[in-house]
């Protein structure tokens, strides 16, 4: 392997998505191709398959070379089917987690978003406190805040 490159996840709406992740998480977007043709039908073993596609990252980051990064995915052809289930321990489900600094300021913002919880803000242990939200599609999104270490 030589690196790693993206996560990916799947979104009804680009447009939507792009707003959600940049402006209310503070992502970078990097690149928006649209990618038709053989090649990327054959990729995701669909027939005539028409993709947008949104790569995201942090302010540092410029290309998609510049790795890791977020890739969301809107299926213009063939449309994509509802999701089966929202448990985050399915088989198959997975989440995107990233390090923040004002984890409770993030967390109402992308609440006023649209984002969906399972409850608040949490102290996982002493010095990181994290949630779990997903985005307005479903897609799960972990936040994570390394804290000082209380002092007692």
């Amino acid at each position: 392997m030589r690196k790693f490159w993206h996560a990916g996840m799947v979104v009804t709406n680009l447009e939507s998505a792009i707003e959600f992740y940049t402006k209310g998480l503070g992502l970078n977007l990097i690149d928006t191709p649209v990618v038709t043709g053989a090649g990327i039908s054959s990729l995701v073993g669909y027939e005539n398959s028409h993709l947008k596609e949104a790569f995201l990252g942090t302010a540092d980051q410029t290309t998609v070379m510049d790795s890791p990064t977020l890739a969301l995915i809107e299926y213009v052809h063939p449309r994509s089917a509802e999701r089966v289930t929202s448990e985050r321990n399915a088989i198959g489900a997975g989440h995107v987690g990233f390090f923040v600094d004002d984890l409770d300021e993030l967390f109402a913002r992308l609440v006023d978003m649209g984002a969906g919880t399972l409850g608040p803000p949490t102290d996982i242990n002493d010095t990181t406190r994290g949630c779990y939200l997903t985005d307005p599609d479903g897609n799960w999104i972990e936040l994570v805040e390394i804290t000082q270490a209380k002092m007692t």
